[in-house]
Parts: structure tokens; sequence; C-alpha cells
């Protein structure tokens, strides 16, 4: 079973320039039409992929995430299964930066992890951990079919970065973490017939992001 990651398209809802102090979650903002175009870009090459595959369709139950679900699904009639815990999560990691900026305490830190408890590592490592999980269960159930089988999972920045983490790791490591969020419309997968420990990650659209990585030559396309 191979599962791709997608982040989804550019959305409205983020102020040019805007501090990090308003970056908190946002469900019902849309994609921009530059958004939407920059997703059919991609929708094309994908859909060729698949042709001949069974296809699983996953997606944040946010706006951006389930329009850029229906347009890279183009005419199938695949249904978007909405999971919860693939939404957007406030960045830890600009948590950090706020903190450093303002002289926060550590009071401060539990405050916001109590309104927010969503952005806690350890809380959403475990969240992509068992969606991810869910998904090796599945291909185990599949058999042999699961070689045909493709999962598309639609979701957002910060959360594509532990669902990597967690397909490639069985522990929480925060380095490591920083280095897998991945841009707008940008892809990568795995396959999860591999255990853990013998997955790699497989790029498309962009072979310059590690060029000692896999690739899907069908998506790969000159930008």
């Amino acid at each position: 079973m191979k599962v791709l990651l997608f982040r989804h398209g550019p959305a409205h809802g983020i102020p040019e320039g805007a501090p990090p102090t308003v970056y908190l979650p946002m469900p019902d903002s849309p994609l921009t039409l530059t958004g939407r175009e920059l997703v059919a870009e991609k929708a094309g090459p994908l859909q060729r992929y698949l042709k001949g595959k069974n296809v699983i369709l996953y997606a944040s139950d946010w706006t951006r995430a389930v329009q850029t679900a229906e347009i890279l699904r183009g005419d199938s009639t695949e249904p978007i299964i909405q999971d919860p815990r693939l939404r957007e999560i406030m960045d830890y990691h600009v948590l950090a930066q706020i903190e450093a900026q303002t002289g926060s305490t550590q009071k401060m830190r539990d405050e916001f992890l109590k309104d927010y408890p969503h952005s806690d590592p350890q809380k959403n490592f475990d969240e992509a951990d068992s969606f991810i999980k869910m998904l090796e269960v599945k291909a185990k159930e599949l058999g042999i079919d699961s070689e045909n089988t493709v999962v598309i999972v639609v979701t957002h920045w910060n959360k594509i970065a532990y669902l990597q983490h967690a397909a490639l790791n069985n522990k929480l490591d925060i380095n490591k973490l920083k280095r897998e969020s991945m841009q707008n419309v940008e892809m990568v997968g795995f396959d999860l017939d591999k255990p853990r420990e013998k997955r790699s990650k497989m790029f498309a659209f962009d072979k310059t992001q590690d060029p000692n990585q896999q690739y899907f030559p069908e998506f790969c396309i000159q930008m």
C-alpha cells in the first residue's frame, strides 16, 4: 500500500506579514484561485498514476484540505473520508519563538497548551501514529491487494510533518520532526507494505528536494 501525503493548496486567511501570534487554526479558510490552479496542475499527473489502482482518499475536515482533495480526485466518485486527526495545529516551534520574543514563562506555556491542547508535540505524534497504524492494519487486511492500493492523505503543513515522522519512526524525535514540514501542494510517499525501519520517502514534483531519495517519476514535472 502506497500512502501519498499532500499538503493542501494556498488558502485565504493569513495576511501577508502577519506576526506568528495570528497563526491560529482557521477551519473555514478556502483555497485561493491560485491555490486551486496549483492543485489542478498536480491533479493530472496524479490521476494518471492512479489509473487502474484501488484508491482510498482521506482529508482533514477543514475546508482547504477538503477542497484540495476534491480537485485531486478529479472525476472519480471515490468518497473523501474526513478525519479530524489530520487537522492543522498551532505550530509548537512558532510557540517557542513567541516565548523567546515575549519572555513568556512556563506558566504561559502551560496555559497556552490548556487552551490549544492540539499543540503538544507528543499528543500530536500519538495522533499521527494512530492514523498511520490504522493504515498499516488496513494494508494487512487487504493482503495481496495492498500492492495495488494507493491512499491519498490531504492535510496541513505541521501535521504532515508528524505523519511523516510517525511513518518512519517509532517514537517522537523533535530534531527530526523540524525537518519534515512541506510547502503547499508538495507530496511525499511511503510504502506501508515495508516495516517502518525499511521505509524511505518518495518525493514527487521536485527532484531538488533530496537527490538521494526515491521518486514517483510519473509525478516529476517541471515547475
